[in-house]
């Protein structure tokens, strides 16, 4: 059974994924890859983190609130092994792609280099948040950090994840993308600022309702919040 991403192929065993997924037999047979995927908080100049909460009509996990993420393309993130911050195909193709105009790739296409974390962290900036806080926060990569890798334990999905810092206050964040929203904003019904101060009631009120997160979102900001407080104190 294809799957809606023409780079991958789910497999799909007789009607019976759900209790194959739930109740998990020895599968180190399968050639299939464990996907990787990246998870991001953005930060505003004034010391908020954003988060998201998911939409009903997103696939995975909708009504969670989680921290902004992009799976790891094979094709649309592909770097040179000499630099993973090279984008090979730009994503103004992909977004002619996106709109059927030229032809997607497909499981025939012979990679030329390797896929960059990097790339997929900056390309879920541009789909996930907006195009225009991409382009400001390209005028430096270092806005980009990678600040650990967790494992979702209920789905054993591991992700990298990070913070990427927008060089504008939260208001202005709010103001750009309201006027140019990513293509992927369906994903999301709210985008929900927290001030990135651990002893803020809030915030110790969303650490602690962690059944209403998915897990690797919640440790994404978690991990964001130990980066800012260390970063305050040097």
């Amino acid at each position: 059974l294809s799957g809606r991403n023409s780079t991958y192929r789910t497999v799909q065993i007789s009607g019976t994924g759900s209790a194959l997924y739930d109740f998990s037999p020895d599968l180190r047979w399968s050639q299939l890859s464990n996907i990787l995927s990246v998870g991001f908080v953005p930060i505003t100049l004034d010391g908020y983190a954003l988060v998201q909460k998911r939409s009903q009509s997103a696939s995975a996990e909708p009504g969670k609130i989680a921290s902004f993420g992009e799976n790891i393309h094979r094709y649309w993130d592909e770097a040179p092994f000499s630099d993973l911050g090279v984008r090979l195909h730009s994503l103004d193709n992909k977004r002619l792609a996106d709109q059927g105009q030229v032809q997607p790739v497909d499981h025939n296409y012979i990679p030329q280099g390797v896929p960059s974390p990097l790339l997929a962290f900056q390309r879920g900036v541009a789909e996930e948040l907006s195009r225009r806080i991409y382009e400001l926060t390209m005028s430096d990569q270092a806005n980009y950090k990678f600040l650990g890798l967790l494992f979702g334990l209920r789905h054993f999905r591991p992700a990298l994840c990070g913070i990427v810092e927008l060089g504008v206050t939260l208001s202005e964040a709010q103001r750009i993308i309201g006027e140019d929203r990513g293509k992927d904003h369906w994903e999301h019904n709210r985008i929900i600022p927290l001030a990135l101060d651990p002893t803020a009631p809030e915030i110790q009120a969303q650490i602690a309702n962690d059944k209403n997160w998915i897990d690797v979102g919640l440790g994404a900001l978690i991990l964001a919040i130990k980066f800012c407080k260390s970063r305050s104190k040097s």
